[in-house]
């Protein structure tokens, strides 16, 4: 794994594996690495998820740093944690339900510097994790849920809730996932912010996209270093302001007018995959 740059390291409950692989190929070839102590070649789920390009099983623990190295944590992009809610990794019994999430997150936000995404069972789970939220916030707008850093596994089945009630909502999600076959399918993606735009108008971006590239926007990962820079009438020789934001955030239907920064990372729904070039200059 040590030429690997740039993965995906998949670790915790890895049932259903190709659920996650198959939307991830609707737009990029990017490397999956399998990190988990047992193989299970012959399953059905775990045969069709490797017989997919760029997909490598790592046998180990999430729970060793060593493994995490081994599975190449180091030059990753980003280390994707299943919760372990059959109690594989750590028994329940007198135990959180996501002590296994809980320690494998805390422990690659120590040791590497690559981004991190973790499932857990229970909402208050999440304030085991560093960068503390206030204890009378609700969880939605707690750093690490809004850095889209956690997900809640309840959540589907508040969306399987609604999909009784609104039968089109399961539908969109389809699209989003790459599971209709029609041509006029469209995919969710995530790309950086072409040069061009930073320092304009999110309606610019907007109407950019929507009128001539048949792509819409739906929100932004945040940077926050755009909410920390100077005033744009500050003095060069002022003192830079206190830091306000620490973590990225997602944030879905932007202000028109909101100023986007060099940082920032544009969710989008589109019938094909779109990327910026290599200086981020331009749509390709």
């Amino acid at each position: 794994m040590s030429q690997l740059r740039e993965h995906v390291i998949v670790c915790g409950c890895v049932t259903g594996l190709a659920s996650f692989v198959h939307p991830l190929r609707e737009t990029t070839l990017q490397p999956v690495v399998v990190l988990h102590p047992c193989s299970n070649a012959g399953s059905r789920d775990w045969d069709e998820v490797f017989a997919l390009p760029n997909v490598f099983f790592c046998p180990g623990s999430a729970m060793r740093i060593e493994h995490l190295t081994a599975a190449g944590a180091g030059h990753a992009e980003t280390v994707v944690i299943l919760s372990d809610e059959t109690g594989f990794f750590v028994a329940h019994a007198n135990r959180s339900v996501d002590a296994f999430a809980i320690f494998v997150a805390n422990s690659v936000e120590q040791y590497f510097t690559c981004r991190w995404v973790v499932e857990m069972q229970e909402e208050e789970s999440i304030r085991q994790l560093k960068t503390a939220s206030h204890a009378n916030d609700p969880y939605a707008v707690w750093p690490r849920y809004a850095a889209a850093d956690v997900y809640i596994s309840t959540m589907l089945d508040s969306l399987v809730a609604q999909c009784y009630y609104n039968r089109e909502l399961l539908d969109v999600l389809c699209c989003l996932v790459g599971l209709d076959d029609e041509d006029d399918n469209a995919v969710l993606q995530q790309v950086p912010m072409p040069a061009q735009f930073v320092g304009q108008r999110y309606t610019t971006l907007f109407q950019e996209l929507a009128l001539h590239h048949s792509t819409v926007p739906l929100g932004l990962y945040r940077s926050p270093e755009s909410y920390n820079e100077h005033p744009e009438d500050a003095h060069p020789d002022d003192p830079p302001p206190p830091t306000t934001c620490h973590l990225p955030f997602v944030l879905t239907n932007p202000d028109p007018q909101l100023v986007l920064a060099a940082g920032d990372l544009v969710f989008i729904c589109a019938k094909c995959h779109v990327a910026a070039d290599s200086e981020g200059s331009t749509w390709v």
